[in-house]
């Protein structure tokens, strides 16, 4: 009678294995999708330009230490806003992000449900790469 109590407790522990590894799959799946999601915004300069613009009299607020990145989240010291109706209709992507605008006037679009960064619109004549290093003067002949 032992064997079977056993046997039937480990077959419900793999079981109970299976699950778990299982949710685990799924969750790491559906993680992937929206961060693919997030990757497929892929606007035009056009459509940046129009966001840009119909946002430009905002006031950005500041990044206060966050290093924005497509599949970060903001922290929630930051505000949303709604973008404009207007935007919203001209680039159809964007219908169910919010934006934040920095005070170095990058936008960020955010996917309101999870808070995290869809695409980061840089201000105009940046490229959004970081500063090339300076190599020192060269010295003054002697």
């Amino acid at each position: 009678m032992m064997r079977v109590e056993n046997a039937a407790e480990g077959s419900r522990r793999n079981i109970m294995r299976k699950s778990l590894y299982r949710s685990a799959v799924v969750a790491a799946f559906l993680g992937s999708v929206a961060v693919a999601r997030a990757a497929e915004l892929n606007l035009t300069v056009q459509q940046k330009q129009s966001i840009v613009q119909s946002i430009q009299s905002e006031k950005g607020q500041p990044a206060a230490g966050f290093q924005p990145r497509v599949g970060a989240s903001v922290p929630q010291s930051m505000s949303m806003r709604p973008l404009p109706p207007n935007v919203t209709t001209q680039v159809p992507a964007t219908k169910d992000l919010e934006y934040v605008k920095l005070d170095n006037n990058t936008v960020l679009l955010i996917d309101p449900k999870n808070r995290r960064v869809a695409d980061i619109i840089m201000p105009a004549g940046t490229t959004g790469a970081a500063p090339a290093p300076r190599s020192p003067a060269p010295a003054a002949p002697r």
